[in-house]
């Protein structure tokens, strides 16, 4: 497998996240510090890059891990977001915080809309509630899903918030990957 690169950005495009090399059975991730918040606040905004890496880069990470690829371009199809963390953190995630109004969001229209992570959308233990990654995330006319080769259909943009409760039943660091999964053609 070759792996989806996530990089997650500030509002001045520095890269503060980045996704890491694939290893063999899961991407190496680094951490991203997203500060104290308050009751009922919203955190800072994210930007999300994913992007099918370009062949030279892959061909590198695939010898570092001791993987053959043949050199022919690669598409990701059918690239699906979850969020990943441990039992109880998901637990608030997806379903405590949501019934409080609160939670992961990630918009794939710039900000215009906000999608809540919950137990019915992108739930990491039910495969057919992960959001699929639309087109229009990607450039204007892309296929739902996909990600190719070549630039300017290789990288999708996105963000992702976090919205806390009013009244949090629980206090402490909150710790969640958004994890994509796709298939490679």
């Amino acid at each position: 497998m070759i792996p989806l690169h996530i990089d997650w950005k500030d509002s001045t495009g520095a890269v503060i996240y980045e996704g890491g090399p694939y290893t063999g059975s899961s991407l190496e991730q680094n951490t991203l510090v997203l500060g104290v918040l308050a009751p009922n606040s919203y955190s800072g905004i994210f930007t999300v890059v994913l992007q099918n890496t370009a062949l030279d880069r892959r061909l590198q990470i695939a010898s570092q891990v001791g993987s053959v690829l043949d050199g022919a371009a690669e598409t990701f199809l059918n690239i699906k977001l979850y969020l990943q963390s441990d039992p109880d953190t998901l637990n608030t995630l997806l379903n405590d915080w949501p019934l409080m109004n609160a939670g992961v969001e990630v918009s794939f229209d710039n900000g215009i809309t906000w999608t809540r992570f919950s137990s019915s959308i992108g739930n990491p233990a039910d495969s057919s509630t992960w959001l699929l990654l639309p087109g229009s995330a990607v450039a204007f006319g892309a296929p739902d899903g996909e990600l190719d080769a070549t630039p300017p259909t290789n990288r999708a943009t996105l963000l992702i918030r976090v919205k806390t409760p009013a009244n949090p039943e629980a206090y402490g660091l909150i710790s969640f990957s958004l994890v994509p999964d796709f298939d490679v053609v």
